[in-house]
């Protein structure tokens, strides 16, 4: 079942009224727990980890202004120090914090996005060879088509 779907049947059972089609099914939803499993604690934790993402990289971007920022006769690398013992990771915790369980988690993320990120580096610089002069866009050189097979070539190397 998706929202979709139930937003459909509700409104077919209430007509086509859309106030009435809401209303039963904020009721079915609120009173049927595996419908509120399978629809909106999905949601719920996307946005929560969404908003636990947004916190840590602000908290990380603080702390990176922080290090930069230090008057030079406090030691760099001590403030570097203390302050990457607060650096957040994805389980919510700091660095200080960390086991080898949240060590490994931040471990495959950083891993992953690493390959991404370089799959991401390989795909751009294949599109820019073919881009011969500076007034050239992608778009004059590349088809949607042809873009989605170079994607598709790089995902499988």
């Amino acid at each position: 079942m998706t929202l979709e779907k139930l937003a459909d049947q509700c409104m077919k059972e209430r007509g086509g009224m859309w106030e009435d089609a809401a209303k039963l099914m904020r009721h079915r939803v609120e009173h049927d727990a595996a419908l509120w499993e399978e629809l909106i604690e999905p949601i719920i934790r996307s946005a929560i980890w969404g908003a636990v993402r947004m916190s840590s990289s602000n908290d990380r971007r603080a702390i990176l202004r922080r290090v930069a920022h230090q008057p030079s006769n406090e030691g760099l690398e001590a403030v570097a120090e203390r302050m990457l013992l607060d650096w957040p990771l994805r389980r919510g915790k700091r660095l200080a914090d960390a086991t080898a369980d949240d060590l490994d988690v931040e471990i495959q993320f950083y891993g992953q996005l690493a390959r991404t990120n370089q799959r991401m580096a390989v795909f751009f610089e294949r599109v820019r060879k073919r881009i011969r002069n500076g007034r050239d866009t992608v778009a004059k050189v590349w088809s949607e088509e042809k873009l989605q097979a170079l994607m598709a070539e790089i995902q499988e190397e």
